[in-house]
């Protein structure tokens, strides 16, 4: 069971405007909102089946009332996902597999850049190699209401009992502007680490 309060980490902007000299300014407001939630494995031979559940209260969108005004709108919201994880019996390689809904309550059309459901799937296929000291991992996540992916190849290779080194590849791909990745469309990362275990 998880209970929380939490601070966004996509801020909302909203609209400072002063009586004396009529400036407008935008504010970046990360606001904070409850949670609660649940989540559980279940484990049954080479497979685990996973599930997570949570109610959120209060959370911050940006409410688009028209071109020129913009509002931070508290909404509640409802996340939950289910997943599915194979390993093989020599545990060289596994496969994941999540689907995951985000549902805004009391949803209406003026949000921006916001739908009433979002639903994605992520697979994973992770394979060890060289006696498991490498291991090799792709992800691909699916953001089905509007197309977005975002791939990305992660390895990592024990150098010996305390230091791991660590290389990520990704990339994000949307096609529509009101997609969940487009302020990330055609940007890519690489990321190089060095893991040391005391």
């Amino acid at each position: 069971m998880m209970a929380a309060e939490v601070t966004e980490n996509q801020p909302v902007m909203d609209i400072s405007r002063s009586t004396e000299s009529g400036e407008i300014r935008l504010i970046k407001k990360y606001n904070r909102y409850r949670m609660i939630g649940f989540t559980g494995n279940l484990s049954r031979g080479n497979f685990v089946f996973k599930a997570e559940t949570a109610y959120c209260w209060g959370r911050s969108y940006q409410r688009l009332v028209h071109p020129t005004k913009w509002e931070d709108s508290r909404k509640d919201a409802f996340d939950a996902a289910l997943g599915l994880e194979y390993s093989s019996t020599n545990r060289l390689w596994t496969i994941t597999l999540e689907a995951a809904n985000k549902h805004i309550l009391q949803w209406d059309a003026t949000l921006y850049n916001k739908r009433r459901n979002e639903n994605a799937i992520t697979g994973i296929f992770g394979r060890n190699f060289v006696n498991e000291t490498l291991n090799i991992e792709y992800t691909l996540l699916i953001q089905f209401n509007s197309r977005d992916t975002f791939q990305k190849l992660r390895t990592e290779y024990k150098i010996n009992d305390r230091v791991t080194s660590i290389m990520e590849i990704g990339g994000y791909t949307s096609y529509d502007e009101d997609g969940v990745y487009w302020a990330y469309r055609n940007k890519q990362r690489i990321l190089f680490a060095l893991q040391l275990q005391i």
